[in-house]
């Protein structure tokens, strides 16, 4: 399991990664460590195990804003948002 963030470089209109991190105990450990007032982008590569025993994988993909970030940043973010779930989608 791991975790990667990924934040928007506005000078050079890129998005790339700023850490890569071991998973959190908790979603609140999860949200403390991102900023309140940026936009960041995160791949969460998520193992479990079934009731019946199997061992899972899920990737998650969290694209992040709170009220709080700049409106100017939040469309930027949505836009970067349309295009990674257009990659994604892609066969």
């Amino acid at each position: 399991m791991m975790i990667v963030i990924f934040k928007i470089e506005e000078k050079q209109k890129q998005v790339v990664v700023e850490k890569v991190v071991e998973p959190v105990q908790s979603y609140e450990d999860f949200t403390i460590s991102l900023p309140a007032d940026e936009c960041r982008y995160v791949v969460y590569d998520f193992d479990f195990v079934t009731k019946e025993n199997c061992q899972k994988s899920r990737i998650f993909f969290i694209a992040w804003h709170l009220d709080t970030t700049r409106v100017k940043r939040k469309e930027i973010c949505e836009l970067f948002s349309v295009v990674f779930s257009r990659l994604s989608s892609k066969d």
